[in-house]
């Protein structure tokens, strides 16, 4: 067949990549389930201030009287699951620091310390042994005092009191678990919180402040500071612990953390404000 005259032909050319086109769908990252969080902040911790509790067998016990709450730092980690966009489960540690004083009254005779160096002609030396009572705790307190004048004896029965002021420095570790609802989509969000504290004690160091005896003899050393050594019976605490706070988020995956909490048990009640950083791994 001849062509036509005036009509052009030509060969249609498709690229190799066309016919075997490589789609390249985008692959989004998928969100992390786990994150951790950094937090540092202050806290207040107030003792219930009860009523004197009547001794046991007949020991000497004294009420200790705080003079405000108790304040300091706490600062730790957490590890958080996030089943969802709204909930969030915790576990951490925290470091606990705190500074509080006390003050208490002790009415006492002779005959209820033990002298300690009957068989001396000198001035007699007595210790005496006593209970603190706050709240549900105890504190086992001895002191030695030493008579200034020999010849001028105090009777035996004839009563006087010891006022003392005392401040304690306490380091506990703390294992909070807790239940985070968080609320709204936008990068601020709030969230409400509940759980458990597991309180462990740590190191504690008491010192005496300040120091005076009333006696109509004035039998006792005037400005001394006497012999103290307080035995405090520290136990692990369970707190129940509720709060709010809210979360900016940075940048995809790093937000930052405001947060108030109560926490406490029968005779404590303590608040913290912390801010912090969570990070998804």
């Amino acid at each position: 067949m001849t062509p036509l005259r005036g009509v052009q032909t030509g060969c249609l050319s498709i690229p190799s990549h066309a016919i075997n086109p490589e789609i390249e769908i985008p692959v989004l990252p998928k969100s992390s389930k786990w994150s951790v969080s950094g937090t540092y902040g202050t806290v207040w911790l107030r003792h219930k201030n009860d009523s004197l509790q009547p001794p046991v067998g007949g020991n000497l016990a004294f009420s200790e009287q705080f003079d405000g709450p108790a304040t300091g730092w706490q600062a730790g980690i957490s590890l958080n699951f996030h089943p969802n966009a709204h909930w969030q489960w915790s576990v951490g540690l925290l470091r606990r620091q705190l500074q509080e004083f006390s003050s208490h009254r002790a009415s006492l005779r002779l005959l209820d310390g033990v002298c300690l160096n009957p068989n001396s002609s000198g001035p007699k030396e007595y210790q005496f042994d006593y209970s603190l009572l706050s709240g549900a705790d105890q504190t086992r307190v001895s002191i030695r005092i030493a008579q200034v004048d020999s010849a001028n004896l105090m009777p035996l029965d004839e009563t006087f009191t010891l006022d003392m002021h005392t401040r304690y420095q306490n380091s506990s570790w703390v294992l909070p678990l807790s239940l985070q609802r968080n609320f709204g989509q936008a990068r601020l969000r709030g969230f409400v919180r509940c759980g458990v504290d597991i309180c462990i004690p740590g190191q504690s160091n008491v010192q005496v402040e300040h120091f005076s005896e009333a006696c109509e003899h004035l039998c006792f050393n005037k400005g001394v500071v006497p012999r103290l050594n307080i035995s405090k019976q520290d136990k692990t605490e369970y707190l129940w612990s509720t709060g709010v706070g809210v979360s900016y988020q940075i940048r995809p995956g790093m937000l930052t953390i405001a947060k108030t909490q109560v926490f406490g048990r029968k005779s404590t009640l303590g608040t913290s404000i912390d801010v912090g950083l969570q990070i998804q791994i």
